[in-house]
């Protein structure tokens, strides 16, 4: 099941004037018409978005320079096995710290331990989620459907945002996946902060 009409070209999110930095009313308008009606975005959300966008045309742009993030995930996985060897002191600690910050840092873009994601979407993915639809919006993470076919608010929402930075317009099937991502990002999250609370106490 689609959610949302074929990606159209990137650059078409920016107003035709200026280009990069403005979002075109266009695209504003898709996403507006996605936002539940009882919902009035502030200017800070669709400031918020312009950054969105910009930000990850910026990390399509460098993705030829940029070491995979599963790669990182090795490498800081090596560092941390290597510490838990060493002899505690003040520093060793430190550095556990640090690495285990760059392990869940590398998670939750990678979003899995396969690195068969693309990381720049993955955080894309993350940033229209939390970031507008809960923060901006403040709306739950949470996904439904009207009816068998009609998909619910959050698909709606998040297709409209993300689709047209794409070449390949996601499904609905596919957001719920990403969706399903995301709680299993911030329950990660929860387990590493309850973790260091822990060691601390």
């Amino acid at each position: 099941m689609s959610a949302h009409k074929p990606a159209i070209n990137p650059f078409a999110v920016y107003d035709e004037e200026t280009c990069e930095g403005v979002l075109s009313e266009g695209y504003k308008r898709e996403i507006r018409e996605a936002i539940p009606s009882e919902i009035c975005p502030l200017d800070s959300f669709w400031c918020e978005l312009a950054d969105i966008v910009s930000k990850f045309h910026i990390m399509e742009k460098c993705h030829a320079n940029q070491r995979r993030a599963v790669d990182e995930i090795k490498r800081w996985q090596k560092i941390a096995k290597l510490l838990a060897g060493a002899k505690p002191t003040d520093n060793v600690q430190g550095m556990v710290e640090i690495a285990e910050g760059k392990l869940i840092a590398y998670r939750l873009v990678v979003g899995d331990f396969e690195g068969t994601k693309n990381p720049n979407h993955e955080a894309l993915y993350m940033w229209v989620i939390e970031d507008l639809w809960c923060q901006g919006l403040g709306q739950r993470l949470g996904v439904s459907s009207v009816g068998k076919k009609v998909p619910g608010p959050l698909i709606k929402f998040f297709a409209a945002c993300v689709n047209p930075l794409l070449s390949k317009p996601l499904t609905a099937t596919g957001i719920v996946t990403i969706h399903d991502r995301a709680k299993a990002r911030r329950k990660l999250i929860q387990n590493w902060r309850a973790k260091r609370v822990k060691d601390q106490t």
